[in-house]
C-alpha cells in the first residue's frame, strides 16, 4: 500500500534539501547507533524498517539488500523488534507519514511509503528508485527525519 505525501509536504520536503547525516544501522552494529555520512553517490535513500522474526521480512531481505548494490541508492535498514531505540525511529516515521496502521516490512523513499511485501510492492519500490534517480523532486526524506 503506498500514500504519497500531501503535494504541500513534498515541495517543503524537497526544498529542504539533503543534509549530510543519517544514522544506520544493521545487523551487524550496535544498538547505539552513530551518525555517519552518506556516501558522495547518495542520490536516492531507502529506508527499511523490519523484525528479527517477520516472515515478510526475511522474504523481501534480499530484495532490498540488492537495492544497496544500485548506483546512487543508499539503504538504511532498522530492526524494531529488538531495538528500542529503532522502534523510536520507526514511531517517528510513522508520526510524519500519519500512518496509523503500523508494521513490519516498511519502506521508505521520499514522500512515499510501502508497507508489507508482494511483487507489485517491489515494483513500485523499484519504479520510485528510478524516477528518484532521474530527478523526480518527491525524493528527498522529510527534513524531521533526515538524521536518522
Amino acid at each position: 500500500m503506498t500514500r504519497p505525501v500531501s503535494r504541500r509536504r513534498a515541495l517543503i520536503y524537497g526544498l529542504a534539501g539533503l543534509t549530510t547525516v543519517v544514522a544506520g544501522c544493521t545487523d551487524n552494529e550496535p544498538a547505539e547507533t552513530q551518525l555517519e555520512q552518506l556516501p558522495d553517490h547518495a542520490e536516492v535513500v531507502v529506508y527499511w524498517f523490519w523484525g528479527e522474526t517477520c516472515p515478510l521480512c526475511t522474504d523481501q531481505r534480499s530484495f532490498i539488500d540488492g537495492l544497496q548494490d544500485l548506483e546512487g541508492v543508499v539503504t538504511v535498514t532498522k530492526e524494531i523488534y529488538s531495538d528500542p531505540q529503532n522502534q523510536a525511529v520507526y514511531e517517528e516515521f510513522l508520526a510524519e507519514y500519519e500512518i496509523s496502521r503500523a508494521g513490519v516490512p516498511a519502506t521508505f523513499i521520499g514522500d512515499t511509503y510501502w508497507l508489507g511485501d508482494s511483487p507489485a510492492i517491489r515494483s513500485e519500490i523499484e519504479d520510485k528508485i528510478e524516477t528518484c534517480l532521474a530527478g523526480d523532486t518527491g525524493c528527498i526524506p522529510p527534513s524531521s527525519l533526515i538524521d536518522y
